[in-house]
């Protein structure tokens, strides 16, 4: 009996050591499993964040050149000021888009202002040669300006200041890049219909005309055609944190600049859902 005992005894023994052996084997392995799950866990919410980071993001800073060029009739000079934008993109492809449009853009603002500048000279605005040695040489700065930057729509604002022929000038322009393309908006990109979308504008800058008109100083000639005056197609627009906002420049439809914001509350049902704020 005694020896039974012993015996039953060194089995449960054998069989604890063994469930021991088997038990640490196990443990550590769902441990492991457990660290390895964790670490998925750690990689997939850094997936997360990489993906975040690859996301359309657009940084643009701006530095300050100049052009001075001789004007034709005189022996004076303009010097314009103007801020050159360099565009930094995870895309590259939207990078060189977007770098490529706003040098033309520059160059073209450039080229315009010279071209207003000789038609002073040329005495189409009453402003001769003689005036010009009266005020001495011009100068004009003309600085860009973050309007809008999301994964959408990266928005800039031009405006300039300045003198022409004696005469102070002030201007804004605004445009829109698509932040997934880098392709310059148009009221086709973003309006669920366009020619609807356009008509709804226009109504809205002709209601704001006709209220503020004495305030902008709006042409009595714009006034007398109104509806003929504003050609959507022809104004530089942004999309800016608030709403769509229009520029006029200057002598456009009166002597001064100045810009419209319909806001995007407005816009629900004429403006894609991607676009809006």
């Amino acid at each position: 009996m005694k020896k039974n005992t012993k015996i039953i005894i060194l089995i449960g023994v054998i069989a604890m050591a063994i469930a021991i052996i088997i038990l640490s084997s196990v443990l550590p392995g769902k441990k492991k499993n457990q660290a390895s799950s964790s670490n998925t866990d750690t990689n997939s919410n850094n997936k997360i964040i990489a993906t975040e980071e690859d996301s359309p993001y657009i940084k643009i800073t701006y530095e300050t050149t100049s052009k001075v060029y001789k004007i034709e009739g005189t022996e004076h000079t303009i010097t314009v000021y103007q801020d050159f934008p360099t565009v930094v993109a995870e895309n590259e492809s939207v990078q060189n888009k977007i770098q490529s449009e706003l040098g033309k853009i520059a160059n073209q603002e450039f080229e315009d202002y010279k071209k207003q500048v000789q038609d002073q000279i040329d005495d189409k605005y009453g402003i001769d040669a003689s005036f010009m040695d009266y005020v001495g040489d011009l100068s004009l700065q003309w600085t860009f300006s973050n309007a809008r930057n999301d994964e959408k729509v990266v928005s800039i604002k031009n405006e300039s200041n300045g003198s022409l022929g004696g005469v102070p000038w002030t201007n804004k322009r605004g445009y829109s890049f698509s932040s997934e393309t880098g392709e310059l908006l148009k009221i086709e990109d973003i309006a669920i219909h366009s020619a609807a979308c356009k008509k709804f504008i226009k109504d809205e800058i002709l209601s704001y005309f006709r209220t503020n008109y004495e305030k902008l100083g709006i042409y009595q000639e714009t006034l007398n055609n109104l509806s003929d005056a504003i050609d959507i197609d022809e104004l530089t627009w942004y999309l800016s944190d608030s709403g769509l906002t229009v520029c006029f420049e200057k002598y456009t439809v009166s002597p001064d600049t100045f810009e419209y914001t319909i806001n995007y509350s407005k816009l629900e049902d004429l403006v894609k859902s991607e676009y809006l704020k």
